[in-house]
């Protein structure tokens, strides 16, 4: 019997910047594209940023971030990239309950605890839940987006009038 997990033996261990820098190097001879890690020191945390960029035409999107403490690198925890794209395109989405008479309590008890579901304490949780927000669609829309601009084509379409900013990237 072992009383400790497979994950804490004398392996290297990857810090999170090396866990990066990998997925990094992985989608940089998938795509193409620029990939860069910038690390910003502050007072309580350490932020390693995933930068990419196409270098077709410039522009430089952070796609998540991995924040951990500056005098240890785990736990790390990942900060996914806001899903900022209209309910109408989304695959699922959020529904509001219907209010009832428990319906504050219920919420109440809900509230009271609050569980980060991107907080790794080793670098295989890391690896893990970065390859499952990288199949996430908030992210593949992201690249697929970054690789589609095209700079050299002129815009197909004029300026919306009813407000829509489709055309923006024109």
């Amino acid at each position: 019997m072992s009383f400790w997990p497979a994950d804490i033996n004398a392996q290297v261990i990857l810090s999170p910047l090396e866990v990066l820098q990998e997925a990094a190097e992985e989608l940089k001879n998938q795509t193409n594209l620029d990939v860069s890690i910038p690390v910003e020191q502050l007072s309580d945390r350490t932020v390693l940023a995933f930068e990419v960029q196409n270098p077709k035409h410039g522009g430089v999107l952070n796609l998540f971030e991995v924040v951990h403490q500056p005098d240890a690198p785990y736990p790390a925890a990942i900060v996914p990239p806001n899903w900022d794209i209209p309910d109408f395109v989304k695959r699922a989405r959020q529904l509001s309950p219907r209010p009832t008479a428990m319906a504050g309590v219920v919420e109440s008890i809900k509230q009271s605890v609050l569980v980060n579901e991107w907080v790794c304490s080793s670098p295989g949780q890391l690896q893990e839940k970065l390859k499952n927000l990288c199949a996430e669609d908030r992210i593949k829309v992201r690249l697929i987006n970054l690789l589609a601009v095209k700079t050299d084509a002129p815009c197909a379409m004029p300026p919306s009038s009813t407000g829509s900013h489709a055309n923006d990237a024109c």
